[in-house]
């Protein structure tokens, strides 16, 4: 299982925590949620790194190079995503991807940035350092670097499937803040480079290309994918149709809503901010459907945004039916504890489940049933982290989460009690 460990870096004190498939993270702003998050996909989308370093080192394919490039390219990523004041001569993040390779990045008093590769790592490299002899042998010639040779480009990123201890799917990181994407047009935004924040960045141009892939035929496109069978389709439409009251349409590379109470098309720009906000999630749920694979690794910043109760529970339905598709993991960062409620419904209907399926099956739809081994939930204040999970029962205990409801209700009760 991998696992990561952070100390004082940013809003971060001391955490450290097994990552599982399916990981709730709730707690006040600026605790730390998206801190912590970022760090996950930081360290999971490091396969970029790694093939670059051995694309870059290939006319010598030595291993000493390649280690040299990978981590002054981790370097350079991490001072990317994180801004100087994160960092301080105590700061540590570690990522352990397996029992053998995990990365510690550190920094010296000298305020340069350290990365430190566990014995695992020399193993691997020597495999790609072999790797890359023996097709070079075969090839009669030198090896070239990557911006001169497709080949090799291709042979980098085969290492890095093959030796890289990742699921085979894409991370993604889908920010808080979607209805900047709903209001911009294309044209005001151009390259990545010109928004501060690399992961809002990498968002926007997915958004871009989401309106250029889609058209009217989604469905149909979705329902010939071989990994996913047309009723999870056909109930992701449903629950997307539930979520924003109506169905997404494109319309000249334009996202629209077709709403049953409005004639015509809205623009997504001249939709609800709980619209604006949730339609960028439905697209990336389609969008991991289309690519047909398994192993999808995904952060949703506050998936609940602006969404009305109702909603909010057919969101966590539908990311819950997301989380559960063949070896794929999701991290959420919520404020909110509403959202917790449905998936301690979904908890208990797969305990419940195992002794009475047909009858839980309808009341709750068995591929919505949350495995508590899978799940994880913790509290994040003060630096720290907690998990609310009850072990004895397998659900979140949702006692004191909602302290700021039960103020108020003994507030309620206090004036009611001097109304007689």
């Amino acid at each position: 299982m991998q696992r990561i460990e952070i100390e004082n870096f940013g809003p971060i004190k001391n955490v450290a925590f097994d990552i599982k498939d399916y990981t709730v993270f709730i707690g006040p702003q600026a605790s730390g949620k998206s801190t912590i998050a970022r760090a996950v996909y930081f360290f999971r989308t490091l396969d970029e790194e790694l093939c670059s370093a051995i694309s870059l080192s290939a006319p010598d394919c030595r291993k000493e190079e390649i280690i040299s490039t990978f981590k002054e390219s981790i370097t350079r990523k991490a001072l990317t995503i994180w801004d100087t004041v994160f960092w301080s001569s105590k700061a540590m993040l570690r990522f352990h991807y397996n029992d053998d390779l995990s990365i510690t990045i550190s920094q010296a008093e000298s305020g340069e940035i350290l990365i430190s590769l566990t014995s695992g790592w020399n193993e691997l490299f020597s495999r790609v350092e072999h790797i890359l002899h023996h097709v070079q042998n075969e090839q009669g010639e030198k090896l070239i670097k990557i911006y001169d040779a497709p080949l090799l480009r291709g042979i980098a990123g085969q290492l890095v499937s093959n030796l890289f201890p990742f699921p085979n799917g894409r991370p993604a990181f889908i920010p808080a803040g979607r209805i900047l994407f709903s209001c911009v047009e294309d044209n005001l935004i151009s390259r990545e480079q010109e928004l501060a924040d690399v992961l809002v960045a990498r968002f926007f141009d997915f958004c871009k290309f989401v309106k250029r892939k889609y058209k009217l035929q989604m469905k149909l496109v979705l329902h010939s994918r071989k990994k996913i069978d047309s009723s999870t389709i056909d109930k992701i439409f449903s629950l997307s149709r539930a979520i924003l009251g109506g169905t997404i349409e494109f319309t000249n590379d334009k996202c629209h809503l077709s709403l049953p109470s409005q004639e015509g098309l809205i623009q997504i720009a001249d939709a609800s901010s709980g619209q604006q906000e949730a339609v960028w999630i439905l697209l990336y749920v389609m969008y991991h459907c289309y690519l047909d694979v398994a192993g999808f690794f995904t952060v949703i910043e506050e998936p609940e945004a602006h969404l009305f109760p109702n909603a909010q529970r057919n969101m966590m339905y539908l990311l819950t039916l997301l989380a559960n598709q063949s070896e794929n993991q999701l991290m959420l960062t919520t404020h909110s504890p509403y959202i917790l409620t449905p998936l301690n419904n979904l908890l208990l209907a797969h305990h419940v489940g195992q002794s009475k399926r047909e009858t839980v099956g309808q009341i709750v739809d068995p591929d919505l049933w949350i495995d508590p081994e899978r799940f994880e939930c913790y509290y994040v204040d003060y630096g720290t982290i907690s998990s609310v999970m009850d072990r004895n029962t397998g659900m979140i205990d949702l006692a004191g989460l909602d302290a700021v409801s039960s103020t108020l209700n003994d507030q309620y009760d206090q004036l009611a009690a001097l109304e007689d």
